[in-house]
């Protein structure tokens, strides 16, 4: 799920946000779940242009798919290879209900002229006693206006999408992916077109809208048919407070946020804005940038603790895998504070508990996090629990990652590996080559969790506690989409007791380097101890 389609819509406000990401990505349709006993139908017909004719006249050799969706459940089943393999015709086999059918290109750079990105075909399809025949004409656009701004001025490769406004609360179907371009006009994302192009008469909702280091003011509209309601849309964008205490001293550059490393999970954006994420390689005579979203090597990761059997407190949006009652157990009642001395860095200090969580356990944590000494590129995070409740708790503690390295073919070809004993886990490149990234683990306790996941793993509760605790276990992994949980433990508190434990975010140009500055935490964290 961790795709780059996923990434350009992932910094968008609210609970719009936290939809897109709970929802599948609609370009990987869903398969029928027929029961024996039901009674299912097709939807079939012919594929049009804008000139009535077959859309492959339009589309030479292009591949179009077809989708029918149910608007309501969220079901939707797909044909797809029109033009390049079957001609224009298509039949999809679908059980008794309501749909709505739509059309649509690949992700990949083609010439489709003046058409919308995808096409859904005005009125409902009502599958009932027979098969169903539906035509589709698939016909030109309208260019959508608007602009993104940033502190006043235009600030490019800002992604918004629009959405169908369908009433399904299980998954977003997109519409439309944009980006702004260097004016902040919109353009299509994967067709490489200026302006936008957008189907008319059709309701759209937003998603995105935002940069690294900035707070989204507005969005306008957010919701709107199209062009009546409106015909652009404007994203206003403001530097938000985290690069104020962000930790740039170094070439990597991390946000400290309460639990979440990175500051890419959405319930604070309103009061903070997003983070940096985590930048590397930044310039010493440079900064970090707002855009593309795809600048953070980090996608979303942080505080992960694990009691058995199948309790996972996270302090961000832990989804995916199953979370539980709460998707974000820490962090969201936390309190700030932060020291920056200027050329020794800054200290940023976050007090917070789990008792937002619906699954709280009475834990409070106090997170310290400081600068890397240059020329070492590093930052150290110290977690010090405390259990405030009144029984003994045993706990596993670490680090939850999805790493995303853009360097060659984006972030399906990352390997990753467990060096130094378990301290070290990293993700590269395919081939071990460009940069390594990854996190050092390091205090009192043994290191217990070295699990690396990919593609389309899905971990339940007690999956990800077996992880942590060493239960399972997969010490390398790739080339995919690399995710990993690294653990320590047991750590077992009486009530009012306390304990601590160390991640360092570590960076290098190559593995070398990357060891070399492991070792320069782990000498930090000493002196510190």
């Amino acid at each position: 799920m961790r795709s780059s389609l996923v990434r350009l819509a992932r910094l968008g406000v609210g609970v719009l946000l936290v939809a897109a990401c709970a929802g599948r990505d609609d370009t990987s349709p869903v398969a029928p779940s027929f029961d024996v006993a039901s009674t299912t139908h097709t939807i079939s017909g012919q594929v049009l242009g804008p000139d009535g004719t077959s859309i492959c006249n339009t589309l030479p050799g292009v591949p179009v798919t077809v989708d029918a969706i149910d608007p309501v459940s969220g079901f939707f089943t797909s044909q797809g290879g029109l033009c390049a393999a079957t001609g224009n015709g298509y039949s999809i086999a679908v059980p008794v209900g309501t749909y709505r059918v739509r059309v649509r290109g690949p992700f990949v750079p083609f010439n489709i002229g003046q058409l919308p990105f995808r096409w859904l075909e005005p009125g409902d399809v009502v599958v009932g006693g027979g098969d169903v025949t539906k035509d589709i004409q698939w016909l030109n656009g309208t260019p959508l206006g608007g602009v993104a701004m940033l502190d006043g001025a235009p600030i490019a490769d800002v992604g918004l999408d629009l959405v169908y406004d369908f009433p399904s609360p299980s998954q977003l179907f997109r519409a439309a992916f944009g980006i702004s371009g260097a004016d902040g006009h919109w353009k299509d994302q994967f067709v490489y077109r200026s302006p936008m192009r957008v189907q008319e008469g059709v309701r759209y909702r937003t998603v995105g809208c935002s940069a690294l280091g900035a707070r989204t003011v507005s969005i306008l509209p957010s919701a709107f048919l199209f062009p009546t309601d409106a015909s652009a849309v404007n994203c206003t964008l403001v530097t938000g407070a985290t690069p104020a205490f962000s930790h740039t001293r170094t070439r990597l550059v991390v946000t400290p946020m309460p639990g979440d490393i990175g500051g890419q999970a959405p319930e604070l954006f309103g009061q903070f804005g997003v983070g940096w994420g985590v930048q590397f390689p930044v310039p010493a005579s440079g900064s970090p940038v707002h855009t593309p979203v795809t600048a953070t090597r980090l996608f979303r990761g942080g505080l992960i603790v694990g009691l058995a059997p199948n309790v996972v407190l996270a302090g961000f949006d832990y989804f995916d895998g199953d979370c539980g009652a709460s998707c974000r157990d820490f962090g969201l009642d936390g309190e700030l504070s932060f020291e920056d001395e200027g050329a020794s860095g800054k200290k940023v200090t976050w007090s917070y508990t789990d008792a937002p969580s619906l699954e709280r356990t009475g834990l409070r944590v106090i997170q310290r996090s400081f600068d890397g000494v240059p020329p070492a590129d590093y930052v150290l995070f110290q977690f010090s629990f405390r259990n405030i409740g009144r029984v003994t708790r045993t706990f596993h503690a670490g680090f939850y990652g999805d790493w995303d390295l853009d360097d060659v073919n984006g972030p399906a070809d990352d390997v990753g590996f467990t060096d130094l004993g378990g301290k070290l886990m990293y993700v590269t490149n395919n081939g071990n080559v460009g940069v390594h990234v990854g996190t050092m683990l390091l205090g009192d306790f043994p290191i217990s969790g070295t699990y690396f996941v990919g593609t389309g793993s899905h971990l339940s509760l007690v999956d990800q506690v077996n992880a942590l605790s060493g239960a399972i276990k997969q010490t390398s992994l790739g080339p995919t989409d690399i995710r990993y949980i690294h653990g320590v433990g047991p750590i077992t508190l009486g009530p009012r007791r306390t304990a601590e434990i160390w991640i360092a975010i570590v960076a290098g140009d190559n593995k070398g380097q990357l060891l070399a500055n492991a070792a320069a935490a782990q000498a930090d964290v000493a002196s510190r101890e």
